[in-house]
This record gives C-alpha cells, structure tokens and sequence, in this order.
C-alpha cells in the first residue's frame, strides 16, 4: 500500500469516538468496531477473540479482544490493552460528562 493511498487518522477525532461509548465492563457497546473499522481501512486483516462464559457474568462475562495484523512478516509488534471501563458511580460529581468527550480549553475529558 503506497503512503498516498493510507487513509489519514485523527487521534483527537478517534479518542472522542472512543471516550463516547458507554462501554462499562463487560459490554463493548461498540468500542471494538470502532477500532476495527479504523484499523481495517489502515490495511490490517482483523479478528475478534472470544473469552469467558457467554452465559456468565463479573468475572466469567464473556468478552472479545481485538487481534489486528497488517502483513505476514516477522517480527511483529503487539499492542495490548482495552476498551472497558469500570462503571461511573454518581454522574453528578464528575465536571464534565463521563462519556461526553468534551473539549474545554484545549482540554479533553472523559472517562
């Protein structure tokens, strides 16, 4: 794929889509298609992983990790981490909305 070609990513722009999705531990609510549509226009061939129990919950929950490769050859470079996030607690302590990806004064917030 030649560098004209690659589709350009906001970082900012992907963070906001990112910080807006209520994905409270264990629901995705869409984090893991975001990403997999940026990272799949990016030229990367993607999958989802399943682990726990589909019918378990907490711990057991089943939840989905994202594996992205882009090529075949070795060596190759892993990034690890998650989408999830524990749950608010009371909304009216928080300055900014949890999930509101709010700019303010060159600042982001969000959880």
């Amino acid at each position: 794929m030649s560098h004209a070609s690659t589709p350009v990513i906001n970082p900012v722009d992907l963070t906001r889509d990112l910080i807006r999705i209520p994905s409270v531990t264990p629901a995705d609510e869409g984090a893991m298609d975001v990403l997999e549509r940026m990272l799949t226009a990016l030229g990367f061939t993607c999958r989802r992983l399943a682990f726990g129990d589909p019918d378990g919950q907490g711990a057991n929950a089943r939840i989905e990790n994202l594996y992205a490769r882009r090529g075949t050859a070795s060596p190759n470079l892993c990034f690890a981490g998650h989408t999830d996030v524990v749950p608010t607690g009371a909304t009216e302590a928080w300055s900014s909305a949890p999930f509101g990806a709010e700019v303010k004064d060159g600042v982001l917030y969000g959880r």
